[in-house]
């Protein structure tokens, strides 16, 4: 909500401040993690958007709050497809739904030259139970030719609730087919790609895609079946 009273009121006050921004066809894709869902194909309507300390890339919106020399702190809202239905399959019957998650996030990022390091704290928005996430990543940013091509790894400390309500059964959905498990909190490394790729008539092609690692605390959970999740966010633009 911060975020969205902060778009709106600098997009209200933009006189002589120049906004870029386009807009076109995107699309999410996520692997399933879970016994018996399917993967996913999430189209969306892609928005870029830069205005001073406000951006907008696809499914997370940022305000850079505070900025010096080499550090840089952000307040950002995100949203990340998770979860399933319990009419998913025969594995997830019976069970409580799990939402997609939305977060808003507080993150640092510290420039070096030759690496940025990120710290970030996500708080889960959906949940009823405190559901958060500690991360902390290494980037390195390559300018190309046409666009900005940037690797990351990072690693990603997500708290008991959470990891029990993404990756565990708790006793009242046990069944004979479905033991109760939860796997308390746990640590997940990921490494992580983003493309920015600029075309002629002023086109763009966006594309992040990452790769997460699923610990064995995950994996022995009766309701997962991957060693690891994958997400490609994919988004064709035209400058407005």
């Amino acid at each position: 909500m911060l975020l969205c009273i902060i778009f709106f009121f600098q997009i209200l006050s933009a006189q002589e401040d120049k906004i870029n921004i386009s807009a076109g066809p995107g699309i999410i894709y996520s692997s399933s993690i879970y016994k018996s869902k399917k993967d996913r194909f999430i189209p969306i309507p892609f928005i870029s958007l830069k205005y001073d300390r406000l951006s907008v890339n696809g499914i997370r919106v940022s305000y850079n709050y505070l900025r010096t020399e080499k550090t840089n702190y952000f307040l950002s809202l995100s949203f990340k497809p998770s979860g399933f239905d319990p009419a998913d399959g025969y594995y997830l019957k019976d069970m409580k739904k799990r939402k997609d998650i939305f977060f808003v996030s507080n993150s640092l990022k510290y420039d070096t030259q030759r690496f940025v390091y990120g710290l970030e704290f996500s708080y889960d928005l959906v949940s009823a139970d405190p559901c958060y996430i500690l991360g902390t990543e290494i980037s390195k940013t390559k300018r190309l030719k046409k666009g900005l091509l940037t690797f990351s790894f990072k690693l990603e400390y997500e708290n008991e609730n959470l990891s029990n309500l993404n990756y565990g059964v708790f006793a009242y959905e046990a069944k004979p087919w479905r033991a109760e498990y939860l796997p308390k909190a746990i640590i997940l490394p990921s490494v992580n790609l983003y493309l920015i790729s600029f075309k002629a008539q002023n086109r763009t092609i966006f594309l992040f895609s990452s790769l997460k690692y699923l610990p064995g605390k995950i994996t022995k959970s009766p309701i997962i079946d991957k060693r690891y999740n994958f997400i490609l966010i994919l988004g064709y633009l035209f400058k407005l």
